[in-house]
């Protein structure tokens, strides 16, 4: 589609795949389509048959596991990423959607938070309605999500791999001339 969504996620319960879908069957939730991207995981997740319950089987689409250049294609295409998990260790999801200049909406998960910088937009875990209506808003303000693109880039920036590995070496070195 030339609008969508993007979830790029393991189908696993702490992803709160159940929270979007429940966020997009709100009446003020944007009428885009939803491309999920990702394994099955553990759980028992099964997005097809959520989004028939919820009467979206016709906009809600599960690719499964994509290759790299696939993955680099749709992720480029999105009018938005949305992460809304309940647990996360680091979200590198929406570091790469920041840093391919897509615009990431995330729940509230201190890591993704932490990640996002400001970058992004949040909102709580557990609550469809308010992911709904953030959703709205992004999709609906080509000005918004523009300035999300260039914010999310300069965010992304900070974790180059020569910035993190210059800041890690400064790291361990202070580390050891204190301990030496």
């Amino acid at each position: 589609p030339e609008r969508y969504l993007l979830s790029l996620a393991t189908l696993e319960p702490r992803k709160g795949l159940d929270v979007l879908l429940e966020a997009l069957a709100q009446p003020d939730a944007p009428d885009l389509p939803l491309l999920v991207v990702g394994p099955a995981g553990w759980g028992g997740v099964d997005v097809g048959e959520q989004a028939a319950r919820l009467g979206l089987a016709s906009r809600v689409r599960a690719l499964g596991r994509l290759p790299d250049a696939q993955l680099a294609g749709v992720l480029a295409g999105a009018t938005a990423l949305v992460m809304p998990s309940r647990a996360e260790g680091f979200g590198l999801p929406v570091l790469e959607a920041m840093a391919a200049g897509v615009p990431a909406d995330t729940s509230d998960d201190p890591a993704l938070v932490e990640v996002g910088g400001g970058a992004t937009a949040v909102a709580p875990r557990e609550d469809p309605a308010a992911l709904a209506r953030v959703l709205a808003e992004v999709a609906g303000d080509d000005a918004r999500r523009a300035a999300m693109a260039q914010a999310g880039r300069a965010r992304a920036r900070d974790f180059d791999w020569d910035v993190c590995a210059r800041r890690m070496w400064a790291l361990y070195a202070g580390v050891t001339a204190r301990a030496g």
